[in-house]
């Protein structure tokens, strides 16, 4: 069975519980919080967003939202906007977790990204009733 965005959720939970003073562990939480965050909203619009010219899927996720979905989906703009806002910032510490070792992050890193992701998850719902 395929898995669903809130699942991506429920396993950054569960690695932070596991040990939430491993910084594997946190950069895996900010990890899975994050893609949460972008499957929840792609399963929130009504249209696939665009795939804009020198930008990746996520990238093309958060400008979509910041422009063209503003005529191409039922929600509201101001809504879409915030939901860009969030993935931006998210997607931004997700790739420090991912790629800077350099970087040092802790457990209130992690913290943060899971109530991140739950305010988003929480959002997308309230917009799809």
């Amino acid at each position: 069975m395929p898995t669903k965005a809130d699942e991506f959720l429920t396993t950054a939970e569960s690695v932070f519980k596991l040990n939430g003073s491993c910084e594997s562990h946190i950069r895996c939480t900010i990890s899975r919080s994050y893609y949460s965050m972008y499957h929840k909203v792609l399963e929130t619009l009504d249209n696939s967003p665009y795939a804009y010219t020198g930008k990746g899927c996520h990238a093309s996720l958060i400008e979509y939202l910041q422009s063209d979905a503003k005529n191409e989906e039922r929600i509201d703009f101001s809504q879409l906007r915030r939901l860009s806002y969030m993935l931006k910032q998210e997607k931004d510490r997700r790739v420090d977790a991912d790629y800077r070792l350099e970087f040092e992050f802790s457990g209130i890193h992690a913290e943060q990204s899971i109530q991140t992701a739950k305010r988003c998850s929480q959002m997308c719902d309230d917009l799809k009733i």
